[in-house]
Order: C-alpha cells, then structure tokens, then sequence
C-alpha cells in the first residue's frame, strides 16, 4: 500500500514539475516573441528615418524582417528551441548595428562601402555591383570551350585572396562544375556574368541567394554552396588550420581578421536555416 501511494506521489510531482515547465517555456517563449517583434518595428522605424534623411532604402532587410515575423507568428514558432530564438534576436542586434554603425561612419569613410556589413544590408544585385565596382570586371570567360571541361586560368586572382563566384548561380546551381554548366547557356559563363570576391563575400553572396530564392524548382538555390563556403570559413576561424596550398592560404588570409563580420554572416546563415527549415 505504501508502495502505490509512493508511486502514486512520485507521478504526481512528476506531472506537476511537467506542467510547470511547459507553463514556463510557454511564458519565456511569448516574452521571446514580444522582444522580436519589438526589435523588428524598432528596426523599421530606424531604417524609414534613414530614408527620411538621406533617401535611401534597404529592400533586402526590409524583406527579411517580414520572413522572421512571419516566422515568429507561425505555428512553427513554439517548436523552436530557446537557443536558436537568442541566435534571431542577436541577429536583429546585428541589422540594428550595422544600420547605425554604417550611417554614422559613411561620411568619414568611404571604404565602408566596400565592408561586410555594408554588403549585408544589400539586395544580391546591389551586392554584386558593389563587388564590381571594387575588385573590376572579369576579363574573360570562366571556361574556355562550350564542353565546360577547361576552366580559364587566365583570369583567376587567387594569389590575391580572391575567387570567381557565377553571377547566375541565383537561377541555377553548380555553374562552377561542368556537370551543371553544360546544362545552362553559355552565356553564363562569359565574363560579364562573373564576379571577384573574397571567401566571406563569396558566402554571403550565396546566402543572399537562399534568402531570396523564389523559384519553386530550385527552392534551396545557393544553400548548398553557402554550406561549402561556410565549412572552409570555420576551418579558418574555429581550427585555425593554415595547413593550405598557396592559394588557399592566402584566401584565408585575406579574411583572417574579419571574425566580427563572419559572426554575423553566419548567425544570418542559421537564422535562414531556421526560419526555413
């Protein structure tokens, strides 16, 4: 008898505790969603004071904190875990950051045009103009033969840091392999579809890509490749790896000390990965 009144309170304590905690999650996760969405209407109310002041808009941010709060009102928001929901809010500090950090500092210094977090308030085509008009066009086309079996080593800038992204890897995937390449025009290979960039604006370009991929066939266009990137960048920052040949080496040079800007590339990859998972 004592036996079952034993197990009969140990259930009920169980349950209570059960209750609690689903009563205490529920509660955090409705302040959590509170502050969100608080610090989105914030973020908006800076960004129409930006363009009140000096007209100028950011369609990309403004398209992005539509998704998180659509994503934060949805029914999958209550399955998300209180770790990843800090990693959305500390990304909003970032916008809010960078928004502040980028208006105060332009009329000092017009290298912030050409920084990192200047580029992440950018649409992908305002992204690749910038990249233009900062490293220059390339010269020529990125394989040599309609077979895409011969890549053009002619106009690689590897011992500058630099590498070669396809600009309409934002309709299709994989124009770097000759697999994928033989199955897109030509023309997407030429050189005025090409782009410079360095490894963190390479994956940040494929990350504005998944952001505002709407073709329903490719639906994680520029995902796969933002993962390659990623990788390669947590080898240099995480492992600290120099381990290189030549051309790697100085590609990972070239961003070695770029920590802050590459914190906030990639919670503005996992908070993608998050909102459309």
């Amino acid at each position: 008898m004592k036996i079952i009144l034993l197990v009969i309170i140990f259930t009920i304590i169980s349950i209570s505790i059960l209750i609690f905690r689903l009563f205490f999650f529920k509660r955090k996760l409705q302040q959590f969603s509170q502050h969100i969405r608080k610090k989105i209407n914030y973020i908006n109310t800076l960004m129409n004071k930006i363009y009140e002041s000096i007209r100028v808009r950011y369609p990309s941010i403004y398209y992005e904190l539509q998704k998180i709060d659509s994503f934060v009102l949805s029914n999958k928001f209550p399955s998300c875990s209180i770790e990843k929901i800090k990693i959305i809010l500390k990304h909003l500090e970032d916008i809010e950051n960078i928004l502040i950090q980028v208006h105060c500092q332009k009329n000092k210094n017009n290298q912030i045009e050409f920084s990192i977090p200047y580029m992440m308030l950018l649409t992908y085509n305002q992204i690749i103009e910038v990249l233009l008009d900062k490293y220059g066009e390339v010269p020529g086309n990125y394989f040599l033969n309609r077979k895409c079996n011969q890549i053009n080593e002619y106009i690689k800038r590897s011992s500058e840091g630099l590498q070669i992204h396809h600009i309409k890897e934002n309709e299709m995937k994989g124009l770097s392999n000759p697999e994928f390449a033989q199955q897109a025009p030509f023309s997407y290979q030429m050189g005025y579809n090409l782009v410079y960039c360095n490894l963190l604006e390479h994956f940040l370009l494929h990350c504005k890509i998944w952001d505002h991929s709407t073709n329903p066939l490719q639906i994680d266009v520029g995902k796969n490749g933002a993962k390659i990137l990623l990788n390669e960048l947590e080898k240099i920052h995480f492992d600290n790896t120099w381990q290189y040949q030549n051309y790697k080496r100085k590609a990972a040079q070239t961003i070695f000390f770029q920590k802050k800007s590459f914190f906030q590339c990639r919670r503005f990859f996992i908070v993608l990965h998050i909102i459309k998972s």
